[in-house]
């Protein structure tokens, strides 16, 4: 409240456990905002590309170009922060002007729209995937397999983070194209902490694999992230008789539920 503030203020000056305190008003740091400039030529520079937005008028921050971590090179992208609404405006004027050669685009970055991929070919890589969007039209800030941390193999499936919302509709129109031999699934996530639900699947037949379970669920309609997993004794590799599976859509967490009691090889499992 207004008049907190000045009441705070009236005891600057006042005596705390033997101290003269300094109470000041600090002012509110003024929000920055993120712009992301694309098509960059790829020797551009993160100085180079400050200085551009400085030689047209407007106060940088700072500008960061993002590079191929493998390779280090520039993946043709970055952004710089500028907190001043005009040169918000001012930057968003230069969206089409040239850069050393290359025509640019330049864009508010309001956060990073995550695009969920599944059904991957277990060779496909994060930079393919990334390619396969970017070859599509679709500007791409990073791409993300997710891996078995226990075997390090592809569990299927990964992310997108798609920089431009108008992307996002052209990527959900990917959905059922095909990557190295597999008819790969595109769907649309409504934040970066989209949850992906484990199923736990127990009592099971101890001669079910994990392709057993994942078609079992697959046969009643349900999409399956990824690939099922049965658990294994580390010593005697047998099964432990219990495993999961994952699925990302609330309707499909209703109908695995539903299985509970159902019968899979002999066995009346619970889930």
């Amino acid at each position: 409240d207004e008049n907190d503030v000045s009441k705070a203020l009236q005891l600057n000056g006042s005596e705390l456990d033997g101290n003269i305190i300094s109470i000041r008003k600090m002012l509110k740091e003024p929000k920055r905002r993120h712009m992301c400039c694309n098509n960059l030529n790829f020797d551009v520079s993160a100085k180079k590309l400050e200085t551009f937005f400085m030689d047209n008028g407007i106060s940088v921050s700072n500008a960061n170009i993002v590079y191929n971590r493998e390779t280090g090179a520039s993946r043709g992208f970055g952004f710089i922060n500028v907190s001043d609404e005009n040169d918000v405006s001012k930057a968003l004027q230069l969206n089409g002007s040239e850069l050393d050669g290359n025509t640019i685009t330049i864009m508010e970055n309001r956060g990073w729209t995550n695009t969920f991929c599944a059904n991957l070919n277990f060779n496909v890589s994060a930079e393919k995937l990334e390619t396969f969007f970017m070859d599509n039209g679709i500007s791409v800030s990073n791409a993300r397999i997710v891996y078995d941390r226990e075997t390090g193999a592809s569990k299927g499936f990964g992310f997108v983070n798609v920089l431009d919302e108008n992307d996002v509709s052209k990527a959900l129109q990917l959905n059922g194209s095909e990557i190295d031999g597999n008819i790969i699934i595109i769907e649309g996530q409504q934040s970066r902490n989209s949850e992906i639900h484990r199923i736990f699947c127990g009592n099971l037949n101890l001669d079910v694999s994990a392709k057993t379970l994942q078609t079992f669920f697959m046969d009643n309609g349900i999409t399956v992230i990824g690939n099922a997993r049965i658990v294994y004794d580390r010593e005697t590799g047998a099964s432990k008789g219990f495993g999961f599976i994952n699925v990302s859509d609330e309707n499909d967490v209703s109908k695995a539920l539903e299985l509970n009691g159902s019968e899979l090889d002999g066995n009346t499992i619970t889930i």
